[in-house]
């Protein structure tokens, strides 16, 4: 009989069976997360009956131990698995390859039965629509609140990292977000047991390297990845999954059309990428719990729109982002990054340029536009450019209590040029 490649792959996923079943034996409360599972989910017959026993003693409220087995024909083969420790660290990620490869199975075997005109096509597709389908069970609140877990919070520089958000930084483009955001990177992977990942799409490998020396960054915790696509960013997450991990994307719009320019029938509207995008990254910040920041542009209507106001506004600024296929709405928190020299920092008055017709704004501001939905509220955090060592130090104070300032202003717009000098 012919062996296809799926059965290879579920004859190597018995050893995850084993693995699990060992974290259930020498830790009850493990089978609650695999509750879900029923026997023909298993690969291994012996697998098979073993979690059967399991499901069944703990139904019964009666303890899994080696004693459940003895006298029995797996005695011997259950001893055998206490030499799995591994297993009682990654049971949720035994649980989901079990899962998917009996998913993968029961579909060879649905596809099987239809080329040997057991069920018809009607039967295939509704059979295989059944199979796709999760069953949920409600949960009550009492259930939700008993097992909440601690909110996982650094600050970084002032910046508030939080392990299993999603958070932007936006601002216009050529504003400094890639030489701010390396700073970022920098500091969290000088934390203990931290590492950051910085994905870049804009620009070859050599010139970030250069961008790197420039800011005398020299990190072995802080790890690039060139035109990265999701499952290359899933995989590097992975390699460092018992760290906190802080994986920049810089920047969404450039990743977005990266994907566009890979897809066979490609979408004329950039935010589809941009929305598939957060999707994905999505599902793994929930699976691994890191942190990711999604640097953002602006558009030059947004911009416009923007310079016209007598004071900043968050609404306008979130509607400004290029591309955004409503991200930023779905963000857990998100900074703007404004600047100003010191005659506008005295005045409350900031651009969104870096630059000016004689000069560079040493004044750097990252105002919450988007306040955090959980855990520690972000504030707006004031930094100064030190030329000598070509990096921004934090200042305690910000510029004038901005966010009170622009809450008592009232939101008229006015052609004054607000924004004057902003520079794109």
């Amino acid at each position: 009989m012919k062996i296809n490649s799926y059965q290879i792959k579920s004859q190597k996923n018995a050893l995850s069976e084993q693995a699990l079943l060992a974290g259930i034996i020498i830790d009850n409360r493990n089978f609650e997360k695999a509750s879900f599972l029923v026997p023909a989910d298993f690969y291994d017959s012996r697998n098979r009956a073993i979690f059967a026993r399991v499901k069944e003693l703990y139904n019964s409220e009666k303890a899994i131990d080696l004693t459940s087995f003895a006298g029995t024909e797996h005695e011997d083969y259950i001893l055998g698995l206490m030499g799995l420790p591994d297993g009682l660290l990654n049971i949720e990620k035994y649980i989901e390859e079990i899962k998917e490869e009996a998913i993968k199975r029961q579909r060879l075997s649905l596809m099987d039965d239809f080329k040997e005109n057991k069920i018809n096509y009607d039967e295939l597709i509704n059979l295989l629509q059944k199979l796709y389908v999760a069953k949920k069970e409600p949960i009550s609140s009492s259930q939700l609140i008993e097992h909440i877990k601690p909110i996982q919070e650094k600050n970084i520089f002032g910046i508030k990292i939080q392990y299993g958000a999603i958070f932007s930084i936006a601002g216009a483009t050529s504003a400094g977000k890639t030489e701010f955001s390396l700073e970022i990177a920098d500091i969290h992977a000088k934390q203990d047991g931290c590492v950051s990942i910085y994905c870049v799409f804009e620009g070859g490998i050599n010139e970030f390297a250069i961008r790197l020396k420039k800011k005398n960054i020299n990190n072995e915790n802080l790890f690039m990845l060139h035109n990265p696509d999701i499952n290359d960013i899933r995989a590097a997450i992975d390699r460092f999954k018992d760290r906190k991990v802080l994986v920049i994307i810089d920047y969404l719009q450039m990743f977005a059309r990266r994907l566009q320019a890979n897809d066979n029938k490609p979408c004329d509207f950039l935010r589809k990428y941009t929305s598939y995008i957060y999707t994905k990254l999505d599902e793994i910040r929930a699976k691994y719990n890191v942190c990711f920041c999604l640097l953002s542009s602006l558009n030059n209507q947004g911009i416009g729109e923007l310079r016209l106001l007598q004071n900043f506004d968050d609404i306008v600024f979130l509607k400004s982002i290029k591309e955004d296929g409503n991200v930023q709405y779905d963000n857990d928190y998100l900074y703007a990054i404004i600047f100003a020299d010191d005659a506008e920092k005295n005045e409350n008055k900031w651009s969104l340029g870096r630059k000016k017709i004689d000069k560079m704004r040493k004044y750097i501001l990252l105002h919450p536009a988007k306040p955090s939905r959980i855990g520690e509220e972000a504030a707006d955090i004031l930094y100064i450019y030190d030329v000598e060592s070509g990096r921004y130090q934090k200042i305690d104070k910000t510029a004038q209590n901005f966010q009170d300032n622009n809450k008592e202003q009232n939101n008229e717009t006015q052609k004054d040029d607000y924004y004057a000098q902003y520079g794109i």
